[in-house]
């Protein structure tokens, strides 16, 4: 997501609005985005899998 300034933001950085008085608790949205990141850092190639796996798109 972008800013007013054109800057890139992680989307958890978007500001949340939770009415007062509910009982809603937010995870660690900081712990979470790390997590994410770690995760998809080596995304293997869906054409190598594919290739592997001799699939063929439908025509």
């Amino acid at each position: 997501m972008f800013n007013s300034m054109g800057e890139l933001h992680p989307v958890h950085q978007i500001p949340i609005f939770i009415r007062e008085g509910a009982s809603a608790e937010l995870p660690n949205l900081n712990k979470l985005w790390e997590e994410s990141l770690e995760k998809v850092e080596n995304m293997p190639k869906m054409s190598e899998l594919e290739a592997g796996e001799k699939w063929q798109p439908a025509d």
